[in-house]
């Protein structure tokens, strides 16, 4: 069932708009502020989800293209993006979750995911919320409200439109109120805004919150380009524009909304919002259970390969036949040596039993018919040091009707039709799938929580050597003299039980985008079938960890507060924390250091060098934590640096063979 078209209201009053807070501001203590109003709205929410960083240090000046003067190109009708094709979840690429420049002229900071939207047409959804590109809030005043995000269009020529097609002209779109973000308020609203020709912007709709409104729901909106408005001024001209503006409050990750599927064009009526368009709707479910990645001696001690499944959404009025084709890559590394190996899993299948029949305007979950096989050595070489496995669907229409794209085209509606999602077998277990949404914490100094992970009771014991964990602490959220007590409980009941493990006064580092730290556990020891890590939140300061949405575990978190244990009600998502299994080292035996192999100088300023061969090394504090560092060989010697080095004591870390070798070094 469609939804009901928004209301269209003209000519409203714009709202003040609060000034933007440097970045240079005290992020400790907007977060601080954050809390505190957090609290204020509920009390008894003792894990709640914070800001967190959203681009490197490197990426957070404006693109080139954004907020330049020079007259940009305009482009022709039609207008479309459905922010399929906007690169997510990729560190690598400065332009990442940004809106792609040859479309928008302006949305640095609105957040392009394909996490905070729930039941979107196709994957990926514009988000808008109280953060800038960074991922600060725009002010540090707690109930500042002002308009927020914008995204603009580049100016499009509605010049070149004959007279008699203009009363044909409609943009049309999706939103969502909330979704997986934070509701917006009452007096919160979306506006959609048109420039005229003289300059002017003209708000021509604005959706306000409703108590009707379903959090689950993208609801659809479409809006004549009319002049009938206007007294003296067109919007038919060569340099036309639009966008979206949410007003709300400026503190945080709140008040969100979601806007997917952006489409204008000439030839249109009132209720044209049907596309010749079979688009992939969801990333592809994890290949291991909840698990995006496992360790790889569980993997084959007892497989577990879950049913995947991925959404498709059929955008079109009437019944169409869709196939569906399923691609794996497996790398399997042997010795550091790559083996790829691309195999077809589902070659032109049906995406149900009747024929890959869907009906207008349907949302289906397809399932995989085929899956991975464990048992073949070309899929996973048990001999394999890790192995990496790419998934990669394509959606087909079957036996489409030419004549539906000829109002559209150029367009055919194909960059949607394609998905990969990438699961890894290493060492480690994982829910994330390595890129924080926002972040998540305790706010009361004295609780705690406990993140469960489970492991497959046929799994040997010997197998499962807990050696640490790897966990994101997003930059933003700890300051440089954190310290926090980890602790790792068995389970009674569903609920944390004894206390195996702690790991008292550990220093959280700053770390950058997405990037993991590992906690060392100083005596590896095995671990039950079901366990919680955890942490204890501190007297003063927030332990804030990266929060992925995509994948939903928050049944599995705990909160200790007021004398007892409850099961998480309050934050959807997975804690970026992975559990290592295996032994510390693969050694045989400790020795002396050989004095063929020179460590010099020593003390140093946190730059020395190694002479000698050796296997590989590690730099880790008197207390166990690793150190990360930069080394380059020379003629016969290693230049090791280590990155802004703090006084004190280390210890190095060398592996030759079977043998390790450890070398206390000062930096001083």
């Amino acid at each position: 069932m469609r939804a009901k078209k928004v209301k269209i209201n003209n000519g409203i009053s714009s709202h003040r708009i609060s000034p933007l807070i440097s970045l240079k501001g005290l992020w400790i203590v907007a977060l601080f502020l954050v809390c505190s109003f957090g609290l204020t709205l509920n009390t008894f929410a003792q894990l709640k989800r914070f800001p967190v960083q959203r681009k490197n240090s490197t990426s957070f000046s404006k693109s080139k293209t954004e907020g330049t003067r020079t007259k940009a190109v305009s482009l022709s009708l039609p207008f479309w993006d459905d922010f399929s094709f906007t690169p997510v979840n990729d560190t690598s690429n400065t332009e990442s979750h940004a809106p792609l420049t040859s479309l928008w002229s302006k949305g640095r900071k609105v957040w392009i995911n394909d996490g905070l939207g729930i039941n979107s047409p196709t994957i990926n959804v514009a988000s808008f919320d109280g953060l800038d590109s960074v991922g600060l809030p725009y002010s540090l005043e707690v109930l500042a409200n002002g308009f927020r995000d914008t995204l603009q269009s580049q100016p499009i020529n509605l010049d070149e439109v004959l007279a008699g097609d203009r009363n044909s002209v409609y943009l049309s779109f999706f939103y969502q109120w909330q979704g997986n973000g934070e509701a917006p308020d009452a007096a919160d609203y979306m506006r959609l805004e048109f420039k005229d020709n003289t300059g002017v912007w003209r708000s021509m709709m604005t959706i306000n919150t409703k108590s009707s409104f379903d959090k689950t729901i993208f609801y659809d909106t479409i809006i004549q380009i009319n002049d009938a408005s206007l007294i003296n001024a067109s919007f038919f001209h060569d340099t036309f524009q639009f966008r979206f503006k949410n007003y709300g409050r400026e503190s945080g990750p709140f008040d969100t909304w979601n806007i997917d599927y952006v489409y204008l064009n000439k030839g249109r009526t009132i209720n044209d919002i049907s596309f010749p368009d079979q688009a992939i709707a969801s990333p592809i479910t994890p290949l291991f259970g909840k698990y995006s990645a496992m360790p790889r001696k569980h993997f084959f001690a007892s497989p577990i390969i879950d049913s995947v499944k991925f959404d498709l959404k059929n955008l079109l009025d009437r019944n169409i036949s869709v196939d569906y084709y399923a691609l794996a890559k497996f790398t399997n590394y042997e010795n550091s040596i790559p083996t790829p190996f691309t195999d077809t899993l589902v070659n032109s299948d049906g995406i149900r039993k009747s024929g890959g029949l869907m009906f207008p305007f349907e949302r289906f979950q397809v399932q995989f018919k085929n899956l991975p096989d464990p048992d073949n050595i070309l899929h996973f070489n048990p001999n394999a040091d890790s192995i990496s496995i790419t998934l990669k669907v394509i959606a087909s229409p079957n036996n489409p009707v030419p004549g539906d794209f000829i109002p559209f085209a150029p367009l055919t509606f194909t960059d949607n039709d394609t998905v990969s999602t990438y699961f890894h077998l290493n060492d480690y277990y994982a829910y994330d799938d390595g890129t924080a949404e926002y972040s998540a914490g305790l706010t009361r100094a004295g609780n705690r929580l406990a993140y469960q992970f489970t492991r497959d009771e046929e799994i040997p014991d010997s197998l499962a050597l807990l050696n640490g964990f790897d966990i994101y602490f997003p930059k933003f959220g700890a300051s440089s003299n954190l310290t926090v007590d980890f602790v790792i409980y068995d389970d009674v009941a569903g609920m944390p039980g004894d206390i195996l493990y702690t790991i008292p006064s550990y220093q959280i580092k700053q770390t950058d985008l997405n990037v993991f730290q590992f906690v060392r556990i100083g005596e590896p020891f095995f671990i039950g079938n079901k366990y919680y890590i955890g942490w204890k939140q501190p007297i003063s300061g927030n332990v804030i960890v990266g929060l992925d949405i995509s994948n939903n575990t928050g049944d599995k978190m705990r909160v200790y507060t007021n004398g007892e244990w409850n099961v998480n009600d309050a934050v959807e998502g997975s804690l970026m924390i992975r559990p290592h299994f295996g032994k510390a080292d693969i050694i045989t035996g400790v020795t002396e250091h050989d004095e063929s192999l020179q460590v010099f100088p020593n003390p140093s300023k946190g730059e020395f060098y190694i002479r000698g061969k050796y296997d590989r090394m590690e730099i880790i504090t008197i207390t166990g934590q690793s150190i990360s560092f930069t080394s380059q060989q020379q003629e016969e010697d290693t230049r090791i640096a280590i990155p802004n080095p703090t006084s004190g004591l280390y210890i190095l870390k060398i592996v030759r063979g079977n043998a390790l070798e450890t070398r206390k070094i000062v930096i001083d």
